[in-house]
Parts: structure tokens; C-alpha cells; sequence
């Protein structure tokens, strides 16, 4: 934050935000969570790779490899944090969800998780670039559905509900 006050003096302001693993203890992300209120961070991606591996993956033979887990294995680990780090926030920064989004209804899940935008990678991998307009139609139709004007409605809505349930695995 510092480097960026002294950046901004020449440039401007630039948005900094801050991306959280999915592997934190609660009380990790309490600390994380408190310091990026403190210093003003302006957002937080939840969540990056994960160094876990879930014994219902594929492959699990190749689960050895080094480096992160990411795509669809992570989305109900990352969707956990993101419950977690919404509860944390309380509404002081948005929260960019990510981790296995590959349609509307998991993009859907992790704004009623608490995210106020999404990032995909991996689903544009497998499932290419008509995987954007697919979730933009899915999201309307949940706001036609739910007679909502805007996504904002639900940002969070299941987020005290995902936080009761049992920790993914």
C-alpha cells in the first residue's frame, strides 16, 4: 500500500488487490482479513490454487505433481473461503470469486457466496470463450426468475448459510 501511495503521487491512485489462497486457517484469514481492512486494500480474490488434494479427483495417481490446484476440484473449497472472507469483510471491499466457475449456476454460487465480480480461467480453458456469454445469459435468468433488477441483490445471501456447513474436503 505504501509502494502504491508513493507510485500514485506520479500516476495516480491504482486499485490493489489482494488474492488469498483457499488453504488458510480461519484465524489466518481473520488476521489477512483484519490488515486489508486496516490498510484500505480496495479487494480481495478469493480464492488462488489450492496445494490440496482431494482424493475424488480423476487423476488422483498424478495428484502428486507440484504447483496449484485450480478449476473445478477447487470450487467447493474456494466458495467456502469466499463465504468466509464475506462474513470477515462485512461489505468494506468487494470480493472477486474464483475457483472452478465454468457455468451461470457456479458463477451464481459464488455471488450468493459473497462475490461482487468473477474471474474464469480454467472453465475458458475446457469450455472456450462461449462460456461468458453462456453464465451472462444464465445470470439474467435468475434476475427474470427471481424478479430482481441486479445481481448486487444477492451478493452474499447464502454466505451465513455456507459458513454453518460442514468444511469442504
Amino acid at each position: 500500500m505504501a509502494a502504491r501511495e508513493r507510485a500514485g503521487a506520479k500516476s495516480g491512485a491504482k486499485p490493489v488487490l489482494l488474492k488469498i489462497a483457499p488453504d488458510l486457517t480461519l484465524a489466518e484469514l481473520d488476521d489477512i482479513v483484519g490488515i486489508a481492512r486496516r490498510r484500505g486494500i480496495d479487494g480481495m480474490i478469493v480464492s488462488n490454487t489450492t496445494l490440496a488434494r482431494p482424493k475424488r479427483l480423476k487423476e488422483f495417481a498424478r495428484s502428486g505433481e507440484t504447483g496449484g490446484l485450480s478449476g473445478k476440484p477447487l470450487f467447493a473449497l474456494s466458495t467456502r473461503m469466499m463465504a468466509e472472507t464475506f462474513v470477515r469483510a462485512e461489505g468494506k471491499f468487494p470480493l472477486i470469486g474464483v475457483g472452478g466457475i465454468d457455468s451461470g449456476g457456479t458463477a451464481l454460487s459464488k455471488i450468493r457466496a459473497g462475490a461482487t465480480l468473477i474471474q474464469v480461467y480454467s472453465g475458458l480453458i475446457y469450455k472456450g470463450l462461449g462460456l461468458v456469454e453462456s453464465i451472462k445469459a444464465d445470470l439474467v435468468s435468475t434476475l427474470e426468475a427471481t424478479s430482481r433488477t441486479h445481481l448486487s441483490e444477492i451478493v452474499g445471501a447464502d454466505a451465513a448459510a455456507i459458513t454453518a456447513e460442514e468444511w469442504p474436503v
